[in-house]
């Protein structure tokens, strides 16, 4: 995948989003949250 935008374009975008899943996951679904935050950095890096 490929943007035009920088990459704290990018992070301004998404880091509210991954912050209220993880801490959704971290409270309701702690099990989940793991495969959660690999599949976000298989996706960044």
């Amino acid at each position: 995948m490929t943007s035009d935008k920088s990459l704290s374009d990018l992070a301004a975008t998404y880091n509210p989003r991954i912050r209220g899943w993880i801490n959704y996951y971290s409270h309701f679904y702690p099990t989940q949250l793991r495969p959660t935050q690999k599949r976000i950095d298989a996706y960044v890096i």
